[in-house]
């Protein structure tokens, strides 16, 4: 199941009906009822109304204002606000960014409005999974808003508990539950009528707890939290709708599937009715079906809870039939944003577990699934600049790849298992050999070139400053300069999509080579030797000018620590100060690493003069050539070791 923390909205909440909206003027209106007139358009579930007046009253503000004036920057801010809450991601971050830069300018970086823009841009980020962005945008934040209106304010209260959202998604528990807590404190102790904020902060508080397993305590946090939404805000609201969701889900965790079920239902219809059939949240709501449907072995209505999901999140009415056209008909859609593919990637892997019960037509289908998640994960991937972000997602697409691997007939599926291999792996390494291409062809001018070059390397200064141990005032200083930092990277990436696209498409290409192209590059006495590591499980492939061949091998879990303790023994320098015990322990471990991983391509290799491997993970930490093919007896002092190592010469890639 899909858990949701609810975000703090800084918008105020003041609920009416909205009459003669045309005869409102947007520019001569104050600021209280243009902060109710779009929360009360965001309420209704009329974004694309929100998103008109946004758009209308920015553009009237610039005319008779310019663009630095406050009115400006407040219309883009609700401009961003209805496309994020449209789900609409990649347009609404510039109209973030640009709010959060001119207002600076505009009112002050003390402003509470500023601090606001900064907290709703933080928000963007967590909802595009980009967390280091968001954490460092939090907690300048916060430390603005702690001057500007205090730490006993419902704003701060706001600040704190989003950025215990942030270290919820980050697994950073007992740093969530203190921000969580904080925030709900605030939220009770404060006079105002707004009972949302303290409904928000129980229902986060009670999925912390829920993934802490004190199923007790998220019980009663959760109950609270529905109670105050039904009796004082009411059923018709989106945010009833997740916290619904969240309650259903706990009762899923602890096995009561049919009121969860019930709970699913109300809640995916108030979505469907408040968002529509195409927002992210609404796809969530099919996702927890499928998964509880699974769970409840009603497989029949877990696939069309899946359908439905695929069909919302693509914006296609395709039909529920998993073949290639299905396949390729998915990889060319362009999806609104990275939380369409996040959830379509959630989706397939449900299908995925539930093609495992069939036959051998169910695993070609999964082998499909598979290809269409990794193409999906590649396209998110591309999306981000941040290194962090991109290995996120690699993990996953590294999960895919062993499905694949799982299923394929090794034998027969060879050259399929080894792109998939190569799809992966060459992805980050791939992205760093196309930048210098696009360079080398002159494509982007030398002063863009040494500025993209410049922040980059700014990036990673800053990115390990933070790392250290500094005092809370440097830290902020770091995190000032490292959001300022990540500000000019988005839009320097806008403008070059934009004015250089030769460059942007250079830049995302991928060229995979495949069996046939790397057996042409190897002479007669060369192979390459490629690894894959599972969790038990270990792909070795062996390629050289004549065939190519995949086995697959179990590997214990002590794999880790028998990689420390072999590094340790090479570096031992006081070996031969008790040569028994540590030649005997450095002997036993090389003929292991041996025997796991070379002994397997034994008959492969023989006459071979030239090895280029290939490692995978933790075997990157590995010196392959001190690989023991067979040891001596046990050596007395003074007497000569004479072990027999591997001896071909090794190219590690």
């Amino acid at each position: 199941m899909e858990k949701i923390l609810i975000p703090f909205s800084f918008c105020l909440f003041y609920f009416f009906s909205l009459v003669n909206l045309s005869a409102i003027d947007l520019l001569n209106i104050s600021n209280k009822t243009r902060d109710s007139l779009f929360a009360s358009l965001s309420r209704q579930g009329k974004y694309q109304e929100g998103l008109e007046y946004a758009a209308l009253g920015r553009e009237q503000a610039r005319l008779k204002f310019g663009d630095t004036d406050t009115l400006y920057v407040a219309y883009t801010s609700y401009l961003s606000k209805f496309y994020q809450e449209m789900g609409r991601y990649e347009e609404a971050e510039p109209f973030r960014v640009e709010a959060v830069n001119k207002g600076a300018q505009a009112f002050g970086k003390y402003h509470f409005r500023h601090v606001i823009y900064m907290n709703n841009l933080a928000h963007l980020y967590l909802t595009t999974q980009r967390f280091e962005e968001s954490e460092s945008l939090y907690h300048e934040a916060l430390k603005l808003g702690a001057i500007s209106f205090g730490k006993t304010h419902e704003l701060y209260g706001i600040l704190t508990g989003s950025l215990g959202k942030l270290y919820f998604y980050m697994e950073r528990y007992e740093q969530a539950e203190t921000y969580n807590l904080e925030a709900l404190k605030i939220f009770e102790s404060s006079s105002s009528k707004i009972h949302i904020y303290q409904t928000i902060a129980l229902n986060n508080i009670a999925l912390l707890y829920e993934k802490m397993k004190r199923y007790n305590l998220a019980e009663q946090h959760a109950l609270k939290s529905l109670d105050i939404m039904e009796n004082r805000i009411g059923k018709n609201h989106i945010e009833y709708a997740t916290t619904l969701t969240n309650l259903a889900g706990l009762y899923e965790q602890m096995g009561n599937y049919e009121k969860a079920h019930q709970m699913y239902l109300v809640a995916l219809n108030i979505r469907l009715k408040i968002l529509g059939k195409h927002h992210p949240n609404y796809a969530n709501s099919l996702n927890n079906l499928v998964s509880l449907n699974k769970n409840m072995e009603q497989d029949r209505r877990a696939w069309d809870f899946a359908h439905q999901a695929i069909n919302a999140m693509s914006q296609h009415e395709l039909k529920p039939e998993i073949n290639k056209a299905w396949v390729d008909q998915l990889k060319q859609i362009t999806y609104p944003s990275n939380l369409q593919i996040t959830n379509m990637e959630r989706t397939l892997g449900k299908m995925f577990e539930l093609l495992a019960k069939g036959d051998d037509k169910n695993q070609q289908k999964q082998v499909l699934l598979a290809d269409l998640a990794m193409h999906l994960l590649k396209k998110s991937r591309d999306s981000y600049f941040n290194d962090q972000d991109k290995l996120r997602l690699l993990a996953k697409s590294h999960d895919w790849m062993l499905r694949s691997l799982e299923i394929l007939d090794l034998k027969k599926d060879i050259d399929q298992a080894f792109d998939y291999v190569e799809f992966h792996k060459s992805a980050l390494l791939l992205q760093e050999t196309l930048t210098s291409k696009a360079y080398q062809f002159g494509i982007l001018p030398d002063s863009l070139i040494n500025k993209e070059r410049n922040m980059s390397k700014n990036h990673s200064e800053l990115q390990a400053k933070l790392l250290k141990n500094w005092s809370e005032k440097e830290n902020d200083s770091l995190r000032t300069l490292l959001n300022k930092l990540n500000l000019q990277i988005a839009a320097f990436k806008k403008q070059v999509e934009n004015e250089y696209p030769k460059y942007a498409q250079l830049q995302y290409q991928t060229h995979q080579n495949s069996i046939q192209e790397i057996q042409q590059k190897l002479d007669k006495k060369e192979a390459l030797i490629e690894y894959v590591m599972g969790d038990s499980t270990l792909y070795i492939i062996f390629i050289d000018q004549q065939q190519a061949l995949i086995k697959k091998k179990h590997i214990s879990q002590s794999i880790s620590v028998k990689i420390n303790n072999y590094r340790k023994q090479l570096s031992n320098f006081t070996i031969l100060d008790d040569l028994s015990k540590n030649y005997n322990e450095l002997s036993l471990l090389g003929q292991w690493f041996y025997n796991h991983l070379i002994a397997p391509v034994k008959e492969q290799i023989e006459g071979k003069k030239h090895l280029i491997i290939v490692p995978d993970g933790e075997l990157y930490h590995l010196p392959f050539e001190t690989f023991i093919v067979t040891t001596a007896k046990k050596p007395r002092k003074n007497l000569k070791i004479q072990t027999n190592y591997i001896t071909s010469s090794m190219n590690i890639k």
